[in-house]
């Protein structure tokens, strides 16, 4: 956009700064509504994720063995 002092340009542009100020405060409510939704996912999705990752972190079988042949080889 050009910047000018042509007053119908000027009301063209206060009526898009207004239409567009309009939509934001009407979708204001869908953002408070996104924001509540993606909180509320990651609270339940954080607790089985957070024990999924420490299980991650053990081993299933039984490491005797391998305890003991690293303790033979490398003392």
């Amino acid at each position: 956009m050009v910047l000018t002092n042509d007053e119908k340009e000027l009301e063209k542009a206060y009526r898009i700064l207004q239409d567009e100020a309009r939509t934001y405060r009407i979708n204001g409510f869908k953002q408070w509504i996104c924001l509540a939704i993606g909180c509320l996912l990651g609270i339940i999705f954080a607790v089985p994720l957070t024990l999924l990752i420490s299980k991650l972190g053990f081993s299933f079988y039984k490491r005797s063995g391998l305890d003991d042949l690293t303790v033979k080889y490398f003392g």
